[in-house]
């Protein structure tokens, strides 16, 4: 990662004014730059498949646009991509994001909020076609995760016992049923999300998009649903561990699911809950209390049934 980002800089890149980092680590790095004149964010991919990971991002943030258009619901614009480095210059998001509007907002504003970005999540996988969903992969995934000991020093083993069992035990049930599949965002959460008034109503831009693959939509809408529950230390989870305010506005947006992406929706949401009780869980008290509301109240929801 250093040598990648001493590269571009080295490079001295027409145009390019590097400022200031703001996120590091082994995969990615975020720095605040000027590019020809305007604000943006220079992304930097590094680590292992760091190649196909730019690729993926790039391909991902051009459907995206295509897609959108200029309208209420964005991708934010790609001003240049620099493939020798796997790294491209986005301008910068217009708005706030997201999370920062929701921590500042009433219960009902909040409602308003999330059906916006369900609003925006629709408008992106208005393309669908039915895939099989691979349940066993996300199975082996979490148990990679609980192989690691530095996830799960801090959390309750019996709860976490539990979950990956009950996960076990839909996969098992659900695995290769048919889903609804399209083009999405890939990490689709209140941080990749910017608000912004406009003269129609609030614009949504999203960041960060991931794959240009066709996934299941039921795990962007899982993904968000479990991020704003966890975020939030007076929620119910009282909807199969997910906050009414939370669940239904989404939902809303979206349409109605077909009882296979309802079935797979519950699954996804434990899966979520899961990974993020291993890994967010094991670092911070606040996120383990909250995730801890969340997937008991998942283990005891009346689970969606699986017979079709």
């Amino acid at each position: 990662m250093a040598n990648t980002f001493s590269a571009i800089r080295d490079a001295r890149i027409p145009d390019l004014a590097i400022g200031t980092v703001l996120r590091g680590g082994r995969r990615q790095k975020v720095v605040e730059v000027v590019y020809r004149g305007q604000p943006g964010f220079l992304k930097i991919f590094a680590g292992r498949e760091a190649a196909g990971r730019f690729s993926s991002s790039v391909d991902s943030h051009r459907i995206a646009a295509d897609l959108l258009g200029a309208g209420r619901n964005r991708s934010v614009e790609l001003l240049s991509v620099f493939p020798a480095h796997y790294a491209f210059v986005s301008a910068a998001a217009s708005g706030t994001p997201m999370r920062q509007f929701l921590l500042a907002s009433s219960r009902p504003e909040r409602a308003r909020l999330v059906h916006r970005s369900g609003e925006w999540l629709q408008a992106l996988t208005r393309n669908r076609e039915p895939i099989p969903l691979q349940a066993w992969k996300l199975c082996a995934w979490l148990d990679d995760l609980a192989a690691m000991p530095e996830y799960h020093r801090q959390v309750e083993r019996g709860l976490l016992r539990r979950a990956m069992d009950q996960v076990v035990t839909l996969a098992r049930a659900l695995h290769g049923s048919t889903v609804e599949g399209s083009f999405s965002h890939g990490d689709f959460h209140p941080e990749n999300l910017f608000v912004d008034r406009g003269p129609a109503g609030l614009v949504v831009t999203a960041i960060d998009l991931e794959t240009p693959e066709t996934i299941p939509v039921v795990g962007d809408i899982a993904k968000m649903l479990t991020w704003l529950e966890v975020d939030d230390d007076h929620g119910t989870s009282d909807e199969g561990g997910i906050s009414g305010c939370y669940r239904w506005p989404m939902l809303a947006a979206m349409g109605v699911l077909p009882d296979s992406d309802r079935r797979a929706l519950h699954f996804r949401i434990g899966v979520s809950l899961t990974q993020m009780y291993l890994t967010r869980g094991s670092r911070t008290p606040r996120n383990r209390r909250n995730i801890e509301r969340a997937l008991g109240a998942w283990l005891a929801s009346d689970h969606p049934r699986l017979d079709g």
